[in-house]
């Protein structure tokens, strides 16, 4: 991905900015203590931003194929000029297109737990639920990002 994000950037000259996000979530679902759901979700999408003149243009997409990376540019790159084009000229000064990249990845350090260790949690958690609360009727416990 790093690699069609560069060739898809390179020899612009104005100042861009691609954010490639990617999230992860997981989730287990118990209705009166029989698990109904144990589900994986992963989502990701890449953001762009241009700058010119003073104005910023925003595009994103949730595709991240060639074509669809070059259309969000293209479209970033639209928004921007047509706010240019609605301005007045101005003395902003412009950011640098050097090139730089800056990798974070915010996954936890901790040690995560295995599918056993999650659905054991969540049905230690409905079995004290049914020991202190006798007069419950039913029950509904939702645990995510395990």
């Amino acid at each position: 991905m790093r690699e069609l994000i560069k060739k898809i950037l390179c020899d612009r000259d104005e100042y861009l900015e691609v954010r490639l996000q990617e999230n992860r979530s997981e989730g287990i679902t118990l209705l009166n203590g029989d698990i109904i759901e144990n589900s994986k979700i992963q989502t990701q999408g890449v953001s762009i931003r241009s700058f010119k003149n003073g104005c910023w243009g925003f595009a994103s997409t949730n595709m991240l194929d060639e074509v669809s990376l070059n259309n969000c540019l293209n479209e970033a790159l639209k928004n921007t000029h047509f706010l240019v084009s609605k301005t007045k000229p101005t003395t902003t000064k412009e950011f640098s297109t050097q090139h730089f990249t800056s990798y974070h990845d915010f996954t936890t350090k901790k040690n995560r737990w295995s599918g056993r260790e999650k659905i054991e949690f969540i049905k230690e958690l409905d079995n004290l639920l049914v020991k202190r609360c006798k007069d419950l009727k039913g029950r509904n416990l939702l645990v995510k990002n395990l």
